[in-house]
C-alpha cells in the first residue's frame, strides 16, 4: 500500500505523462490523413445504413429494431471480435507507419 508521498508522486507522474506529446511532427499527417480516411468511410456506412434502413421499411420490413434487438451467438460475436481487431490494428499502423 502506497503512503500520500507516492501517491502524490505517481499523480504527478501520470500528469506528466499526460502532458507528452505522443504524436511527433512527422506524425501529424499521418494523422490527419487517418482521420479524414475514417470520416469518410463512416459517412459511406452511415449513408449506405440509412438507405438499406429505408429500402427494407419500403418492403415492410422494420430492420432498425431488429438491428437494436439482435444479439450475437458465440461465433458470431468470434468473428465481429476478430474483425474489430484488424480494423484497430489497421488504424495504429497508419498512425506510425514504416518508412523506408
Amino acid at each position: 500500500m502506497r503512503g500520500p508521498k507516492e501517491e502524490a508522486q505517481a499523480r504527478a507522474a501520470g500528469e506528466e505523462a499526460i502532458r507528452r506529446p505522443i504524436l511527433g511532427p512527422d506524425q501529424l499527417d499521418d494523422l490527419a490523413r487517418t482521420v479524414l480516411a475514417l470520416a469518410r468511410e463512416v459517412w459511406v456506412l452511415r449513408d449506405r445504413q440509412r438507405i438499406t434502413e429505408l429500402v427494407l421499411a419500403d418492403r415492410g420490413i422494420a430492420i432498425a429494431e431488429a438491428i437494436d434487438a439482435y444479439r450475437p451467438d458465440a461465433e458470431t460475436q468470434r468473428s465481429l471480435d476478430a474483425e474489430r481487431a484488424a480494423f484497430v490494428q489497421g488504424l495504429l499502423e497508419s498512425l506510425a507507419p514504416k518508412r523506408g
